[in-house]
């Protein structure tokens, strides 16, 4: 046990600039770069309005159609949780936890051959200082002028840093999972 305590007081050599730590190549080192993330745009993060209409904009769209997952991830904080209610007849509900990465990876296939719009119908929102609790109604469509196929509601939790807004979590129920 003495020798494990040790071993986390000894220090660590940072690299110097422009070394290569790694020891790969440099084309090696460009491979396992994730790629910049863009900026996000001012108009997504200044208000809490601009943030909800990104994150809705982003998502909605016809079947193959890209999404914009580099402005989508430019919303949300290092570490964010997306939490979907799942809710599976004869089992017990539950609440899955899924990183961005996670839930981008989840609904890419869906998009890819679904045509999927999402509008917010309503909202409540409650600000202290620099968090926000966001309670957003939405329906899910198959056209943007057609019916809802799906009504839920999004639990945000938002944080203000001085500068901008940013997507902390998301927790979401559909009329499916009760």
């Amino acid at each position: 046990m003495l020798v494990a305590i040790c071993f986390f007081w000894l220090p660590i050599p940072l690299p110097s600039p422009g070394s290569n730590p790694s020891g790969l190549s440099a084309d090696s080192e460009d491979q396992l770069q994730f790629p910049p993330v863009k900026p996000a745009l001012e108009s997504d993060v200044s208000t809490v309005d601009g943030l909800l209409h990104a994150l809705y904009e982003v998502l909605s769209g016809p079947a193959g159609q890209r999404r914009d997952w580099e402005r989508y991830r430019t919303l949300f904080m290092d570490g964010a949780r997306l939490i979907p209610v799942v809710a599976v007849t004869g089992e017990k509900p539950r609440a899955r936890q899924l990183t961005l990465e996670d839930y981008i990876r989840r609904v890419e296939p869906i998009f890819a051959v679904e045509d999927f719009w999402e509008r917010e119908t309503s909202r409540q929102t409650e600000t202290f200082g620099r968090v926000a609790h966001v309670l957003s109604s939405y329906e899910s469509l198959r056209d943007p002028d057609g019916p809802p196929f799906e009504h839920g509601a999004n639990s945000m939790q938002l944080f203000y840093d001085d500068s901008r807004w940013w997507v902390v979590s998301i927790m979401w129920n559909t009329s499916r999972s009760g």
